[in-house]
């Protein structure tokens, strides 16, 4: 077992990660994997930079930042006229 030092980057990082829809897991096995050492927080942090989120260490959280908000606003906008719910 790993020693975790969790803070609150490590944190809101694991909850946008155990939110996404393609996670099949809650924020416990993120620890419990952290703890066993088959994950690094760099790895956590590399994801979500990944997914064009980024820290901002003034307010402390994580801030979705897309590269390409036109298309991404697009894709939102037709998915919307779409859904159903």
């Amino acid at each position: 077992m790993v020693k975790i030092k969790t803070t609150k980057k490590l944190r809101e990082a694991i909850s946008i990660l155990s939110g996404e829809r393609h996670a099949d897991c809650d924020s416990e096995a993120y620890f419990t994997a952290l703890k066993r050492g088959k994950l690094n927080r760099e790895e956590l942090y590399k994801a979500l930079a990944s997914m064009s989120y980024k820290w901002n260490a003034t307010n402390g959280q994580w801030v979705w930042r897309p590269h390409q908000m036109k298309i991404i606003q697009r894709i939102f906008m037709i998915a919307n006229a779409y859904d159903l719910d």
